[in-house]
């Protein structure tokens, strides 16, 4: 009896010795290896390392477009007197040679330029009924017509201007003439001539040569 009871203290003895180092080892592997990250994966040999990627401003189609004609310093204004079907000596040894031409003097309009000189931005008081829109159908005029306003208010100009161009051109020889840089070089001694004829009455904005034969 006192052999199985001694027996049994052993086995119980083992186990508990077993148990209690099992749970040593599993609070040392808790202790220990909380808290670690794992260890970084080395790059391969050769690879590159990648890169955020980087935003890239778009940069503006770039606008195309012809040489603008001599003067010229912004849309059309639709404003043109029209020099047409001349024919002029070209300074040529023996006067062998000329010129028939037709010449459109663009201009700028005076009442465009004085709505841009009244607008911007003014303060003012909102009276509600003084300040109500109202609307009111209007019939158009025909006889408002800006390009015939405009050609019977430099009408005194004309005889000048015509002369003005005729003795640009008939001071050309036909090699001054022959290249684009020839042309627009008249056109540009046009332009300045007619407007110290104009003053400040008027603006010429281009020179147009909407015929242009040597012969």
């Amino acid at each position: 009896m006192l052999s199985k009871i001694t027996g049994n203290k052993m086995v119980l003895g083992a186990i508990v010795g077993i148990g209690g180092g099992l749970i040593v080892a599993v609070l040392l592997v808790v202790v220990l290896g909380v808290g670690k990250s794992p260890p970084p994966v080395a790059a391969e040999a050769g690879a590159a390392p990648t890169k955020a990627p980087t935003a890239v401003a778009a940069k503006p189609a770039a606008q195309s477009g012809g040489q603008a004609p001599a003067g010229e310093a912004g849309g059309k204004s639709g404003l043109v007197y029209v020099i047409k079907d001349r024919i002029v000596n070209l300074a040529d040894p023996g006067g062998r040679r000329y010129l028939r031409y037709t010449v459109a003097l663009e201009f700028a309009d005076k009442s465009t330029e004085k709505k841009a000189a009244g607008s911007g931005n003014r303060l003012a008081i909102y009276l509600p009924d003084e300040d109500q829109p109202t609307y009111q159908a209007v019939a158009s005029d025909p006889k408002n017509d800006p390009q015939k306003e405009f050609l019977a208010r430099i009408q005194k100009f004309t005889p000048a201007l015509e002369d003005a161009v005729v003795t640009v051109l008939s001071s050309k020889t036909s090699n001054d003439l022959a290249s684009a840089e020839g042309k627009e070089q008249a056109k540009k001694e046009i332009k300045d001539r007619c407007q110290r004829i104009l003053g400040s009455e008027e603006t010429i904005t281009n020179v147009y040569f909407p015929e242009f034969v040597m012969q």
